[in-house]
């Protein structure tokens, strides 16, 4: 027995916990150790390569874009021409907090592992305002993306990227629209939400190398402080290299840019603007406190490297937060956009073409068949042409092109969602329709061109006009002239078409705007193959092909803003700006009435009008400051005046109630507000001094009238009917 528990005492003895070298120190952080020296990447003259472009603000525009197809670099030291707009260089990251809300969620990456956390932006403003000495971390925020939110108003980006910007020109407009939610939530979220990012660098930030996600190009501002980027190439060769040094998790212990042939370090400045094009390997140092202002953008001239690099993601598991959403929907919906923009064929279910596409109607001339035809425009244009020129519009192909085309019919009676007998009859009934107004308006062409040559010939030879020489022939609209693909377009369409139909059923993510997949890769192969040849100095327009139309036609006519007398005592003011001079009144006891009643306001110094509010009466829990709607609009009950209350009941000063003592009743007197005039003369108060009884405004107990007492006609006995 003694043997036994001897044994048992043995094995429960206490053992002191071993300490290690390292301890406290979590995993991540040993994982995330940067083993090479950055300071000397920072000095070495080796990453000298000469990719970068700089350019002028004026020669970034569409043309340049459809000849270079925005593969390199660009720099742009002052951002004049380019169209941005940007918060004053004294805009700070707490001025950016009261415009994005300090509770929102920011992504903050912790640069020691290159791991992410979150934090609130009150929480991120208070670090970055903390002395550097003082800060443990080093924080770096990249991802703060502020579309929605009050600070967008402050930031334009370059009007070239707006022109070419997938989501702004093939993304369902109506759908962006919708968008309320500030943040980046995936629930909430109705387009791609990444056009927009606030980032906000702490001195000795490093961003390892990345390429932006989705293969999205970059326009980069810098506001605040500077940046150094290591630029690599998106070879085929390069790309490979940077998966393989991703899927080996060695990126702490590997600077890629001592493994690659060619990479660039460049210096950003103050004030200068960066635009990154498609899968470029990149990696940042902020040497000061920085703030800059950036976005993501997609677009037709480098399709294939962006479907790279989306593919790329797939196969180093990037995850889902940090792809770009709603990838492969936006790729049918540019297809779509582009079928219908060459060939006005839609391929949008029936609501979208009611949200979206009737808009897109108007810009080019055209109408919904349920809309009024512009019968009326064109008779009105016809009425004041001559006779040759309306006789040659009628017979020009053009001159029917204010009305609506056959080729789109079909279209429209699918949103109807009627019968295939119920869509022939209306199609009958709308082409008799057109038929009788075509036949309407020659009939009425013939009858001017008769009224013409009647007015005419009872004009003398000698008095008649000249003939007027023969008009030269309009050259075409741009609308008119066919459209041109560059050869960036073409190579892209055509690998954007075997992308999606390579995907499997389960991975097409066909959007809900699209009705039939298999009819729009017919129509945009079609498309391509007639477009294949197109003349390369033809499509350099410098305009886009695909965009939406103009708001500028849906402006609102508001009415005035109604203005109110002061104090507010509800009633308008006259609308008119134009004033007359006030008319002198004559005093009648029975006609009283000078202008708009004013409230009497506080006499200020009452017990009632000293004391602050109880916050429990029904008034008080009204008061927006108690939390409620504030639509009461009422003082609280206890501080409800003494004097204005006894003249409410109509109770004259001398004979008031036992409210108030006798003293009281010397010193509560209701108070006049300062816009108040007398009622006889017009004038305001004369005087300050409450002893000048005949200069001073003073308002009548029982019939409210105010008036200066030396207007009034008072008798000896000042017995009449108004007493002050």
């Amino acid at each position: 027995m003694e043997d036994e528990e001897a044994r048992y005492s043995r094995r429960l003895r206490r053992t002191l916990r071993r300490r290690y070298e390292d301890d406290g120190i979590s995993d991540e952080d040993i994982e995330g150790k940067r083993t090479f020296d950055l300071e000397e990447k920072l000095r070495s003259p080796k990453y000298n390569s000469n990719f970068i472009i700089y350019m002028e603000g004026k020669d970034f525009n569409m043309r340049y874009v459809q000849q270079c197809g925005l593969r390199d670099p660009l720099i742009f030291k002052s951002s004049e021409g380019l169209g941005i707009r940007m918060p004053d260089p004294t805009f700070t990251v707490n001025d950016v907090k009261l415009f994005v809300g300090s509770k929102r969620i920011v992504d903050v990456m912790d640069v020691g592992t290159q791991k992410g956390i979150e934090m609130t932006m009150a929480q991120w403003a208070k670090y970055y305002e903390t002395p550097e000495e003082e800060r443990q971390r080093l924080y770096n925020v990249i991802s703060l993306e502020f579309s929605h939110t009050k600070l967008e108003n402050l930031v334009q980006r370059p009007a070239t990227v707006d022109q070419i910007d997938w989501v702004d020109n093939f993304w369902p407009r109506h759908l962006k629209d919708r968008q309320t939610e500030s943040t980046n939530a995936i629930q909430e979220m109705q387009y791609p939400k990444v056009q927009k990012y606030c980032l906000m660098s702490v001195r000795g930030c490093y961003t390892d190398f990345h390429v932006d996600f989705g293969g999205t190009s970059v326009w980069y501002h810098i506001l605040r402080g500077g940046k150094v980027f290591w630029l690599i190439p998106p070879t085929d060769q390069n790309l490979e290299m940077y998966e393989n040094w991703l899927l080996s998790g060695k990126q702490g212990d590997i600077f890629l840019g001592d493994k690659v042939e060619d990479c660039q370090r460049v210096e950003l400045k103050q004030g200068y603007t960066f635009v990154i094009p498609s899968g470029w390997i990149h990696a940042v140092y902020t040497p000061q406190d920085t703030l800059v202002f950036g976005g993501n953008f997609l677009h037709s001239f480098n399709i294939p490297m962006q479907l790279r690099i989306y593919s790329s993601e797939d196969r180093t598991r990037v995850p889902t937060k940090f792809r770009y959403p709603f990838y492969y929907e936006m790729c049918w919906y540019v297809l779509e956009r582009y079928v219908y923009c060459m060939t006005r064929r839609s391929h949008l279910t029936k609501d979208f073409q009611r949200e979206s596409l009737s808009i897109d109607l108007e810009l080019n001339g055209r109408r919904r068949p349920d809309t009024p035809s512009s019968s009326s425009s064109s008779s009105s244009t016809s009425s004041s042409s001559s006779a040759s020129d309306s006789s040659s519009s009628s017979s020009s192909p053009s001159s029917s092109s204010s009305e609506y085309d056959d080729s789109s019919d079909q279209d429209w009676e699918e949103e109807e969602g009627l019968s295939k007998k119920e869509r022939e009859r209306r199609r009958a009934e709308r082409e008799i329709q057109r038929r009788r107004e075509r036949e309407r308006r020659q009939r009425e062409r013939s009858r001017q061109r008769r009224e013409e040559r009647l007015r005419m010939a009872r004009i003398p030879a000698a008095h008649r006009p000249p003939t007027p020489p023969p008009s030269l022939p309009t050259p075409p609209s741009p609308s008119s002239v066919p459209h041109c693909l560059t050869w960036f377009e073409v190579e892209g369409l055509h690998c954007l078409v075997t992308k999606l139909e390579s995907l499997p059923p389960q991975k097409k993510c066909l959007p809900d705007g699209i009705y039939d997949a298999d009819a729009l890769i017919a129509d945009i192969k079609k498309l391509l193959e007639e477009h294949a040849q197109d003349p390369p100095e033809l499509a350099l327009t410098g305009v886009p092909i695909v965009q939406w139309r103009k708001r500028q036609q849906y402006k609102v006519h508001l009415r005035p803003k109604i203005q109110f007398t002061k104090p507010h005592i509800m009633r308008p003011a006259a609308r008119h700006a134009t004033s007359a001079p006030r008319p002198v009144a004559t005093y009648s006891g029975s006609a009283a009435s000078s202008g708009a009643r004013r409230r009497r306001v506080r006499c200020r110094k009452c017990q009632a009008c000293l004391q602050r509010e109880c916050g429990t009466c029904h008034y008080c829990k009204d008061m927006k400051k108690f939390g409620g709607p504030g639509r009461m609009k009422q003082s609280c009950m206890q501080r409800q005046c003494l004097a204005l209350s006894i003249y409410s009941r109509g109770e004259p000063l001398g004979s008031c109630s036992d409210e108030v003592s006798d003293y009281g009743r010397l010193f509560l007197q209701p108070r006049l507000p300062h816009s108040v005039t007398c009622a006889v003369c017009g004038e305001v108060d004369q005087t300050s001094d409450s002893h000048d009884f005949e200069k001073k405004l003073m308002e009548c107990s029982t019939c409210n009238e105010i008036v200066h007492p030396g207007c009034l006609e008072v008798s000896s006995q000042r017995s009449g009917k108004s007493t002050l």
